[in-house]
C-alpha cells in the first residue's frame, strides 16, 4: 500500500527489541519473523493518536493486518512504509 499524502515531519524511532510472544528469532536464517506490534504500540512510536492510525488503516494509507477484527502493524512494513514518506530536506 502507499503511504501518498500521510508523511511526518518529525523522526520517529521504531525499535527492533520489542519483546513478542512467538517472535523469538527463528533458527533457520532463510524464515523471517514478523515483528507484530499493536495500534496502541504503534500510536506510541509515531506520535500519533491512535483514531488517526484508524483512519489512515481504513483508507489505506498505512499498511495494516487485520485478526478476528483487530488491527495489527508488522514493524518491517511500517518502516517500508515510512521510508516512502520521505521527502528531500530544503536548503534555505
Amino acid at each position: 500500500m502507499s503511504g501518498a499524502g500521510v508523511c511526518f515531519s518529525d523522526e520517529a524511532t521504531l525499535r527492533e527489541d520489542i519483546p513478542r510472544a512467538g517472535n523469538e528469532r527463528s533458527r533457520d536464517p532463510g524464515i523471517a519473523i514478523m515483528q507484530i506490534i499493536t495500534i496502541k504500540e504503534l500510536s506510541e512510536l509515531l506520535r500519533v493518536k491512535e483514531k488517526t492510525l484508524y483512519q489512515w488503516a481504513e483508507s489505506g494509507k498505512i499498511p495494516c493486518l487485520k485478526f478476528n477484527g483487530a488491527l495489527r502493524f508488522d514493524l518491517h512494513d511500517i518502516k517500508k512504509w515510512m521510508e516512502s514518506c520521505k521527502r528531500p530536506s530544503f536548503q534555505i
